[in-house]
């Protein structure tokens, strides 16, 4: 930040510099220019003081307290004002004037040697040292710095609004993902807990290993689930716990196939991404009387997680993908963690509810 000021100092000095150079140019143009001269003039200073005092005038008050707030007739009212009074001062016109007059005096030395025709010449640049009515040079140069200092200001505006507008969205992707995530936490409690319900009816000792993984998974969802990204590993972790409390309370009526390949050090991922595909099996894929086997694999790559899970169709349970929030959740979510860098598959061939979904990390 220090060195973007730095370098916008060093350029106003610079640009400056080059400005107050303008009038020597201009003499250096018509004849042999004396640069001490002109610069030891009072009017010199004038014209440097009052052009850089409008730049800055209309740069840091007139555009930000009148322009930008949409008060245009008060903000062109005062730029007319100024333009009256730079007509009255009429800075470059009197420079001009002012350095012949002061090389005047040298001009006279040698006007008792002149010839008549020389007398008249000298005459005639006399009287060219009247006051003109209006000074072009110097609306010339107004009007610039007016429309520089404004182009300047809107293009700062601009960006700012850009700013603005790029942190309005990014705040309400981040609200949007958090309201999905706290839609998703009670809903996978919900079912959770259901399951060791009734493993409590039913007496089983298993219950309290139950509690205990439920246990973990809940810490797992109120610290580090709050985060943009977690680790991968306590992300498959938390999915093992949960799969562990459904084998529970399913016992070994139902074949459950969980398998977990790849390097998993280092990489980090979305939370409770993965765990809605998983939970939605239990919750639809099961059944008491008719054969529901589970397949459930996670396969890791140096640059790519790809998921697969299968497991059937029954028709007495509610399609989650109309009905369920966390599948819809979960669409929602992964467009804005991966825009671009995911690909879901669901499909619903030969009476199997398939998920493939592949994320790019």
């Amino acid at each position: 930040m220090r060195r973007i000021k730095y370098f916008s100092v060093i350029v106003h000095l610079a640009a400056w510099g080059l400005f107050c150079t303008l009038p020597i140019l201009f003499l250096q143009n018509r004849r042999e220019v004396d640069e001490l001269l002109v610069i030891s003039l009072p009017d010199y200073w004038v014209y440097c003081a009052s052009f850089i005092g409008l730049f800055y005038l209309n740069n840091f008050v007139l555009i930000p307290r009148l322009y930008i707030r949409k008060r245009y007739g008060l903000f062109f009212g005062c730029i007319l004002l100024l333009c009256c009074l730079f007509n009255i001062l009429k800075p470059f016109d009197r420079l001009l004037r002012a350095y012949r007059n002061s090389s005047r005096a040298d001009t006279e030395n040698v006007v008792s040697a002149a010839k008549p025709d020389d007398t008249r010449n000298i005459t005639s640049n006399r009287r060219s040292n009247r006051l003109i009515l209006f000074d072009i040079v110097s609306f010339f140069l107004f009007f610039t710095l007016i429309a520089l200092s404004m182009a300047i200001q809107i293009k700062r505006q601009w960006r700012l609004t850009e700013r603005q507008v790029i942190r309005a969205e990014a705040d309400k992707a981040e609200a949007e993902l958090m309201a999905l995530k706290a839609q998703i936490n009670p809903h996978f409690l919900f079912n959770t807990l259901n399951s060791l319900y009734t493993l409590a009816l039913t007496n089983n000792q298993s219950a309290a290993e139950g509690i205990l993984k439920l246990s973990n998974i809940m810490r797992y969802i109120t610290d580090d689930a709050a985060q943009q990204t977690v680790s991968l590993q306590d992300d498959i972790d938390c999915l093992a716990n949960y799969i562990s409390l459904q084998r529970v309370r399913l016992g070994n009526k139902i074949p459950i196939s969980f398998d977990v390949s790849g390097d998993l050090a280092g990489k980090r991922v979305a939370p409770l991404i993965m765990m809605t595909f998983i939970e939605n099996i239990f919750k639809n894929g099961i059944s008491k009387h008719e054969e529901a086997p589970v397949f459930i694999q996670i396969n890791v790559d140096k640059e790519t997680i790809t998921l697969f899970c299968q497991n059937r169709i029954f028709k007495n349970h509610i399609d989650v993908e109309r009905s369920g929030i966390g599948m819809a959740n979960t669409r929602k979510r992964l467009a804005h963690a991966y825009p671009g860098r995911h690909l879901l598959n669901i499909n619903t061939d030969d009476g199997l509810y398939t998920v493939n979904l592949c994320l790019k990390i």
